[in-house]
């Protein structure tokens, strides 16, 4: 994109073509939490994660999973598997036969598949699907407690907004359990590195040098609604064109008071 004049190298970013993507990660706190959790059970040992919904839960787990030499074992919760104990849903994902009964301890062919794999992370996300599944509280602890107990050392990451089931995970022993509990919105730090990464990506795709200065940071996080990863976007994607300009002398840098105005400014500037 060196050849674009520095209108259509404005416009690219303006209108979202620009292709930066970003794993944008609301709950970084978190991430490290159950990273040093696992790091901290070489024993076996359970995480549990909660908090309110779409506060990013499910992010975490794919972050957490993908930094690991040896993929997670993620169970199924499915119907087909209705009375079956969390064991066998365990089983049934690494692909060891079972006779659909209630395994209530680990068996020999799962312990040597985990020493052969390397695989000894197991993510339940959703624990409280499994109550659907005709199981009951204390099945499911049990469950949780075999597997986190036995040779293979397991280290077991599960999800819950299930305040019972959650109040039941906090009794296991304080040495195996780890509580990680994530928040709803981004943190400071979060916005700082994601305004850092998107300019950065920008400058190196249009061979450019524009500066991103403290006072459009501020602007970028000025809107009601700065927690909103699109939202952060679009007002980046705006300041970035209109710095553009402005370094290039044909918009007024002092029109960067005002979202609103500077937004018909750089429109004016591009598409008149």
């Amino acid at each position: 994109m060196i050849g674009l004049s520095l209108i259509e190298k404005a416009r690219t970013v303006l209108e979202g073509h620009h292709g930066f993507r970003y794993n944008f990660l609301a709950n970084s706190k978190a991430l490290d939490e159950l990273t040093t959790s696992y790091l901290k059970s070489p024993d076996g040992g359970l995480a549990i994660l909660h908090g309110p919904p779409k506060c990013g839960i499910t992010t975490v787990l794919e972050t957490f999973a993908a930094s690991q030499e040896f993929e997670p074992i993620w169970p199924r919760c499915e119907e087909f598997f209705s009375r079956t104990s969390i064991i066998d849903h365990v089983m049934d994902a690494v692909g060891i036969r079972f006779d659909h009964e209630f395994t209530v301890s680990i068996p020999a062919g799962l312990v040597e598949f985990a020493a052969l794999s390397g695989r000894r992370i197991i993510i339940f996300d959703g624990l409280e699907d499994y109550l659907a599944l005709k199981n009951n509280v204390s099945n499911i602890l049990s469950g949780l407690d075999q597997l986190i107990s036995s040779s293979a050392k397991f280290f077991v990451v599960v999800t819950t907004q299930n305040i019972k089931l959650l109040q039941k995970c906090r009794s296991f022993k304080s040495e195996k359990m780890h509580e990680v509990e994530l928040i709803l919105g981004n943190t400071a730090r979060d916005s700082e590195d994601f305004m850092n990464c998107f300019w950065g990506w920008s400058n190196k795709l249009l061979a450019l040098n524009v500066g991103l200065s403290c006072d459009l940071k501020k602007l970028a996080m000025s809107s009601p609604n700065s927690t909103s990863l699109a939202s952060l976007l679009t007002r980046l994607e705006l300041l970035y064109a209109a710095a553009l300009m402005a370094d290039a002398g044909d918009m007024s840098i002092y029109s960067f008071s005002d979202l609103e105005i500077l937004e018909w400014e750089v429109l004016n500037a591009l598409y008149s």
